[in-house]
């Protein structure tokens, strides 16, 4: 009986630490889920923080931007900043003790001219680029302290021309283009041109004349001329360009560079189409003066000895036999006048009477 008992006793120990040991497993169980369930609770008061406007509960915020978009748009709004102080700084340069400030700064030129060439904003390169403009009065042939030289304000107004494609903006009535950026820089170019380096005076007019080839066709064979502003500042470009050429044709180092048959070309049209009976009268000021440049130019290669042309590879001949092709959208492309008719009316009219003089003395030349 007593090892019965004995027996009875440890089978009932057994049982007692078997309920234990599974008491103890629930209970970690119970904890493992209890945690479970708050963390999940904690997660969805997270994720609640993140999507509740605390100013307007209930309001879900807008998803996060992805980092791209968020870096151009800092880009974009430190752009503005910068075109902004830029243009303020471009108001007060005329001033001498202001003007000396900046100029005592070594670095602030080259950077403006890394700007000037950088394409990335063009809000920015437009305002760095009227800021050079602005100070090439006062800029020297030599580097000095205190100013600016001649030679590196040369540099960076020929990239500016030289440039192809611009990022501009898209939205309606925008006022910025291309030709407004480049204009700008003709200006500042035509401030220095006389006194800047030849080896930089032959480049300053390589970029010139690709510039003005590029404007004409632009607006005489593709009549691809865009919005108001951008006809505006077509305009106002191409007379800028026609001073810098008119200017350099009397360097004899340029001569041959402006003797080239498709500059030469390209200066017949716009005569051409300035006279023709159809053209309109849209930026006559600028353009009258681009054709009357234009002309006077003319008259000095073909007015020249036979001798000098065949040096210079210039064909009268095939100048005389130039006859401008207009494009019009929807409709076949047509001829204008041809150059001797385009002449006699400048004769006739006497828009311009410069221009008619030097147009009269080209009649002599090609019909005798």
């Amino acid at each position: 009986n007593d090892e019965a008992e004995e027996e009875t006793e440890e089978a009932n120990n057994k049982n007692d630490e078997a309920e234990a040991e599974t008491g103890r497993d629930g209970d970690a169980e119970a904890e493992v889920e209890t945690e479970t369930v708050t963390d999940e609770h904690n997660e969805e008061e997270t994720n609640n923080e993140i999507t509740e406007n605390p100013m307007t509960t209930g309001t879900v915020a807008p998803p996060l931007l992805p980092p791209t978009y968020a870096r151009k748009k800092a880009i974009s709004s430190d752009s503005k900043l910068e075109s902004a102080a830029l243009s303020f700084l471009a108001k007060i340069v005329s001033i001498e003790s202001c003007r000396k400030a900046l100029m005592s700064d070594t670095h602030f030129i080259a950077t403006l001219s890394l700007l000037a060439k950088d394409t990335t904003s063009f809000d920015l390169q437009l305002q760095a680029t009227a800021f050079l403009s602005q100070v090439a009065p006062f800029a020297t042939n030599i580097k000095m302290e205190g100013a600016v030289s001649t030679t590196e304000l040369a540099e960076a107004f020929i990239e500016v021309l030289q440039v192809q494609t611009l990022p501009l903006s898209k939205s309606k009535g925008s006022e910025v283009n291309a030709n407004s950026l480049k204009s700008i820089a003709a200006e500042g170019l035509a401030v220095i041109f006389d006194d800047t380096p030849e080896e930089h005076q032959e480049k300053a007019i390589r970029a010139v004349i690709s510039s003005w080839m590029s404007i004409i066709k632009k607006n005489t064979v593709q009549r691809n001329t865009g919005s108001e502003s951008d006809q505006r500042d077509s305009a106002r470009l191409a007379y800028g360009l026609s001073i810098l050429l008119a200017r350099a044709s009397s360097m004899g180092a340029l001569r041959k560079i402006l003797a080239d048959m498709e500059l030469l070309k390209s200066m017949i049209h716009v005569v051409e189409w300035r006279y023709d009976s159809k053209a309109s009268n849209n930026d006559q000021m600028y353009w009258e003066v681009s054709v009357s440049n234009s002309i006077q130019h003319l008259s000095s290669v073909i007015c020249a000895t036979e001798e000098s042309q065949k040096v210079l590879g210039v064909s009268v001949k095939a100048l005389v036999s130039t006859i401008l092709t207009m494009a019009r959208p929807g409709k076949a492309p047509r001829k204008t006048c041809d150059f001797s008719t385009a002449l006699r009316r400048v004769v006739e009219t006497k828009r311009d009477l410069s221009g008619a003089a030097a147009a009269e003395r080209i009649l002599k030349r090609i019909l005798h």
